[in-house]
Parts: C-alpha cells; structure tokens; sequence
C-alpha cells in the first residue's frame, strides 16, 4: 500500500513540475525581444513603463483599448493611420497589458484613472481627445470626473456600464500559481483567442487575421506570469465600475459609436445611457461588432471626425 502512495505521490509530483516548466516556456517564448520599434515610446508611470506610439500631427487625440485578455494597443492598428491624418495620435498600452509593466499589484479602476490623468499631463501636456473602447470607457469617464481640464471631447466606443460579477473565489483561482497560470494560459492560447474574437468580437470573422491572432496571443505573454494579475481582477468584478452618476453630469462634451451587431455588449444597453445624459448622442456603425474601428475604420473615422 505504501509503494502505490509514493508512486502516485511521484506521479504527481511530475504532473505538477512538468505544468510548472510548459508555463514557465510559453511565457519564455514571447519574452525574447523588447527593442521598441520607430513610433514607440515608454512612459515612466509609478507603477511601471507604460509603453505608447505616436502618429500623425495636430491636435492630439488619445486611443485607450478594451481590456481582455491579450489587450493592447494593437486593437486600433486598422484606425490609427486614418485618424493620424487629421490628428496627432497617442495610443496607449495599459499597465498589466500589451508591452507596458505588469506589476504584481491591486489593480482597480482608480489606478487606471490615475494612468490616463498622469499620461495626459506628463507626456501629452495639453487638452486632447480621448476615444475609449469598451471596458476602458468608464475609467476614460471617471477620469473627467477627476481631471475635467485634461479633455476638450470624449468618444466612448461600445462602452460597458457597471457589470457586477464580482467573485472573490475566481480572483483567488487565477491568481493561483500553478492552477492559475495554466487557466490563463489556455485562455490566452491561440485557439481560445481567435474563438472569443470570432464569437465575441467581431461581426465579420473573415477579418480575423492570423496576424490578429498573433498580436493577441504575443501581448497576452510579454512579462511573464505576471499577466494574469490584472485578468484575475476583471473575472472577479473588482475592475468594475457603474459610470450612471458620472455621466449624468459629466461635463465634456460626449458621443458614442457603437456597433450594431455588438454581441457582448448589446445595442440596447444604450437606452439607459440615453436616459441618464440626453445630450450623449450615438453613431452606430452597420455589420461591425464590439470594435466597430477595428472592422470599419473608415467610417469609424469618419464619425470621430464629425464629432471631434
């Protein structure tokens, strides 16, 4: 009896060491080369670098993307140089996504307000645009509340209100070590990612690019382990704000793109923005999905412009 419990304890001693090393490689693989490329930059926030490109001349406009995993500022790669024609164009990498530090720390929505507000005064140094996507629109929305100076117009694409899932026990799951990680990690795998883009993401799948898949898959590994820390955050709800007060008295002016297939965050959730702020106007863009600027940048920037 006691050589059957050494060896299933051996057995799975192995299991455990041998997940441990395939995490510990997959994370290895996209840690090779960090030498930023013409256009990028890093900015030294205090919690890390945060890394961000600039496009364009004029006045500066401020692309902040969703927040999922494998997020990053490569979402506005189909937008950016349309928007550069008209506009000097910052676009962001959120601390704990794409090439920016991933600090094992507490991340909230607060912080993330923090990062927009010291960007925008640090490195943009004026009032500007900012045009947030999705899960960033309320921290793009609280940070008015805290800085109003720093924005002369606000666009809010597809943006999420309050979702409350909030769960303890999921932050704790992800965050686990070994547990975790692996959950991460095929979450984040490429299957996984074209899936939730195809399913979630994008009206048209024929979009998808591998080269999309890539830049998802790559982003969600660059800094190790560490890159679930801000996910484990989101699952568990405590990235989660309700912007209901704030917009009912947010004092830039405002608009709203959203695509009219959007499958995660339905059109309808618009009426009850419609009824707290009146003067929120909406351009709703046909065949396009949660990222109606990743599938029609065109039009995208055609209401940006018509707005901003």
């Amino acid at each position: 009896m006691k050589k059957k419990y050494k060896a299933l304890l051996a057995i799975g001693s192995v299991c455990i060491l041998g997940t441990a090393m395939i995490n510990n490689t997959i994370f290895q693989m996209h840690n090779k080369d960090t030498t930023p490329k013409p256009n990028e930059h890093f900015y030294k926030f205090k919690y890390g670098n945060i890394k961000y490109t600039v496009h364009g001349e004029g006045e500066p406009l401020l692309l902040i993307h969703d927040i999922f995993i494998g997020a990053n500022l490569g979402e506005w790669q189909n937008t950016v140089n349309h928007l550069a024609k008209h506009y000097k164009v910052y676009a962001i990498d959120l601390l704990g996504f794409g090439a920016s530090c991933k600090p094992d720390i507490s991340y909230s929505s607060y912080l993330y307000v923090s990062l927009i507000n010291s960007f925008i005064t640090d490195i943009i140094g004026e009032k500007c645009y900012v045009v947030a996507s999705s899960g960033s629109a309320p921290f793009a929305v609280l940070a008015t509340s805290f800085k109003n100076d720093n924005f002369k117009k606000l666009i809010l694409v597809s943006p999420v209100n309050s979702i409350n899932f909030y769960s303890k026990f999921t932050r704790s799951l992800v965050e686990s070590p070994l547990i975790g990680t692996t959950i991460y990690n095929i979450m984040s795998s490429k299957f996984y990612r074209r899936s939730f883009l195809e399913n979630m993401v994008y009206f048209d799948p024929s979009k998808i690019t591998d080269s999309i898949i890539d830049n998802y898959h790559h982003t969600a590994h660059i800094g190790g382990a560490n890159a679930k820390y801000p996910i484990a955050l989101l699952v568990g709800g405590y990235l989660d704000v309700n912007i209901s007060t704030h917009l009912k008295n947010i004092s830039i002016p405002t608009h709203i793109i959203w695509g009219a297939e959007n499958k995660l965050n339905n059109i309808g959730n618009y009426d009850s923005i419609r009824s707290l702020n009146p003067d929120i106007d909406i351009t709703i863009i046909n065949e396009t999905g949660l990222q109606p600027h990743s599938e029609s940048p065109l039009e995208f920037t055609k209401a940006c412009k018509k707005f901003l």
